[in-house]
């Protein structure tokens, strides 16, 4: 009975230690995090730069496709790291409070904000579909 209960016991003690393992670190969550903002950040910048000298109505053909593609790949990252934060909302929220940043949106907020890109992404109107 003790062979048994000891067995158990490491048992334990041994799918505590994996669970650790596998979950992320502060460090390796916020890597991933500014990764995703990063990336996300710098499309927008891309599309900035691109409208930057004339209005929407300006660009010639290939700068509007150009655009389309950019504001595709816009939503598909931040829908990227809308999801990130959904799948890791308590690392996120540990996050922001050792910023100083109070936490004001849910995880169920970001979850919302990820469908309704997703909806834009895949909508028959825009080109997305291919890229999205």
């Amino acid at each position: 009975m003790l062979k048994s209960g000891m067995k158990f016991l490491l048992l334990i003690i041994g799918l505590v230690l994996t669970m650790q393992s596998k979950a992320l670190t502060p460090q390796d969550f916020e890597q991933g995090y500014y990764h995703l903002l990063n990336q996300f950040m710098q499309l927008q910048q891309q599309r900035a730069e691109l409208i930057a000298a004339q209005d929407e109505a300006g660009l010639t053909i290939i700068e509007q496709k150009k655009l389309q593609g950019l504001d595709c790949s816009i939503w598909q990252a931040e829908s990227n790291y809308y999801q990130y934060i959904v799948e890791k909302f308590s690392q996120y929220s540990d996050l922001m409070r050792r910023s100083g940043a109070e936490v004001i949106d849910s995880r169920a907020d970001f979850q919302d904000a990820r469908s309704d890109l997703l909806r834009q992404i895949n909508d028959p109107k825009n080109t997305c579909q291919k890229t999205g």
